[in-house]
């Protein structure tokens, strides 16, 4: 449906083409009952983690020996952007060695919150905000991303910015 409004709104008869919109189903709603579909930045960050994906791909990617990137993993990260909230910033990206993938938000080399996304329902996280530092482990469901990692984002960001909460 939102399709159809937005085809409407441009009516592609612009030269505008479906492509042109840039939009990524999502695999379901997030809890803030937002669109199902993804748009600007994440659609821009969704983009970004494919093209790392299809440059570590293959076996030995980092001539190091590294395993090609895990096709569910991939997947996992691309769920946990979709449902990520709109008022929180997109990450860094990174494939690890053993095929998982790394999302990262650094402030500085003192201050950053890392979540390793794996093939399957477990984010492991870490964070290091100048002295202080820890590690856990969450489940992730696909449809919403526990307090528990937005609080360890939103320590490491939130820079006196009101607007990066968590739920």
């Amino acid at each position: 449906m939102l399709v159809c409004i937005v085809r409407q709104f441009y009516k592609l008869n612009d030269g505008m083409n479906e492509a042109d919109l840039n939009l990524t189903p999502a695999p379901t709603p997030n809890p803030e009952g937002s669109s199902p579909f993804v748009f600007g930045d994440k659609a821009a960050a969704l983009s970004s983690l494919r093209k790392l994906a299809d440059e570590c791909a293959k076996e030995n990617w980092d001539g190091n020996g590294a395993e090609p990137i895990n096709s569910m993993a991939l997947s996992n990260a691309e769920n946990f952007l979709r449902v990520l909230p709109v008022n929180f910033p997109i990450p860094e990206f990174a494939v690890e060695p053993d095929g998982h993938v790394s999302l990262d938000w650094i402030r500085s080399r003192h201050c950053l919150f890392s979540l390793s996304v794996g093939n399957n329902h477990r984010l492991a996280f870490a964070w290091l905000d100048d002295t202080d530092q820890g590690h856990g482990v969450v489940r992730f469901d696909g449809r919403q991303v526990s307090n528990r990692i937005l609080e360890g984002i939103a320590a490491v960001v939130n820079y006196g910015n009101a607007s990066v909460r968590a739920a």
